[in-house]
């Protein structure tokens, strides 16, 4: 009914993304049945359910006259900038979920051949992208920003599994495992779901002003990393 491509259902079935994907459609669907205006844009996109059972129900004179063809129209300043923006959240959430994500050495394990702090792209195709179970918001952490409040479902969600990957992990094999935080997770809402380990450790090395420096005695930088988050706390 709103004449979309057909690969639209795989974004359907990427938890994070799908949200997204299911107030575009919803939108689209509003326009095939011409409701063009920006309120009515919006309402379908903030109010999907019942703006769809008002349209299924309650307004029976209302006739499908099918998507908005802009061949030949120009498009105003601000749609132009929101369809980008929502294409490169979504494309972006693409890629991070099943291609490549950056990530930062957090410990000096392999330090022979990665020092702390260094920043690298991992390959998530070489064993196959692990799914994401839960349904979030994308380029948030486990919590909405300033709040507590969770950036996730988790009424819905997808069991754990892996799509077939290029390879397979084999000896001497570099590579990024999620560490298991335990109870050292930080309840504040702005660090809200950061390691406090690695909160100290990080900000113990921008201390010391150097990594070197601060292997030379990470205790006593550490102690001035606690010492550095209990002022803020307090500000």
């Amino acid at each position: 009914m709103i004449k979309r491509p057909w690969w639209w259902f795989f974004l359907l079935l990427s938890p994070g993304v799908n949200l997204l994907m299911l107030v575009i459609i919803n939108v689209e669907l509003g326009i095939s049945f011409g409701k063009r205006k920006p309120g009515e844009q919006w309402f379908f996109g903030a109010l999907p359910w019942y703006a769809l059972f008002k349209l299924a129900y309650q307004e029976k004179e209302v006739a499908y006259v099918g998507p908005r063809d802009w061949t030949g129209k120009k498009k105003s300043f601000g749609r132009e900038w929101g369809e980008a923006i929502v294409f490169a959240v979504i494309a972006a959430s693409v890629i991070r979920t099943f291609f490549i994500e950056a990530f930062t050495i957090p410990t000096p394990s392999m330090e022979k051949s990665m020092l702390v702090g260094d920043y690298l792209f991992v390959s998530k195709l070489s064993y196959g992208p692990k799914s994401r179970r839960l349904n979030e918001y994308s380029f948030v952490h486990n919590a909405m920003p300033g709040s507590m409040t969770n950036s996730y479902v988790d009424w819905f969600s997808l069991p754990y599994f892996r799509l077939p990957g290029l390879g397979h992990v084999e000896r001497f094999d570099p590579v990024v495992f999620n560490f298991p935080n335990g109870d050292t997770i930080m309840v504040d809402p702005f660090y809200a779901g950061h390691d406090y380990y690695s909160y100290v450790r990080k900000e113990g090395m921008f201390v010391s002003g150097s990594v070197a420096n601060y292997f030379k005695s990470p205790e006593k930088f550490d102690q001035m990393a606690r010492n550095n988050f209990a002022l803020k706390k307090h500000m």
